[in-house]
């Protein structure tokens, strides 16, 4: 599959998408997730590599983050991994942190915080 047919085939998936379409309500609406370049995460047959036709395919699998004034965050890396134990397709995110320059105690409070809420 050409990178142009995988685009336009991730597009109409995800107009359909039942968390895209409902994200802006309810108590979700204030996190934020990566775009998604990667086929849905579910549903496959069982340690295997191809969907279960039975099932509409779905990315149920998902890494939403919340963004904080001093804090910011930059994705460096969202997608699902090659790894077929279950129905799931596990999916991975990777961040980077960027604080402004501070004491390194008060580096570690924001990071902390940021944790806690």
């Amino acid at each position: 599959m050409s990178k142009n047919e995988l685009s336009m085939m991730l597009q109409t998936l995800l107009a359909k998408d039942e968390f895209n379409l409902n994200r802006h309500t309810g108590s979700l609406s204030s996190y934020n997730e990566a775009e998604i370049y990667f086929l849905p995460s579910y549903k496959y047959v069982k340690k295997e590599k191809r969907y279960d036709t039975k099932r509409t395919p779905s990315w149920c699998d998902r890494v939403l983050f919340f963004r904080k004034d001093k804090l910011k965050l930059v994705v460096l890396k969202y997608s699902d991994i090659d790894v077929f134990l279950s129905d799931h397709k596990p999916v991975c995110g990777v961040f980077r942190f960027l604080c402004k320059k501070e004491k390194a105690e008060e580096k570690q409070k924001i990071i902390q915080a940021y944790f806690e809420s």
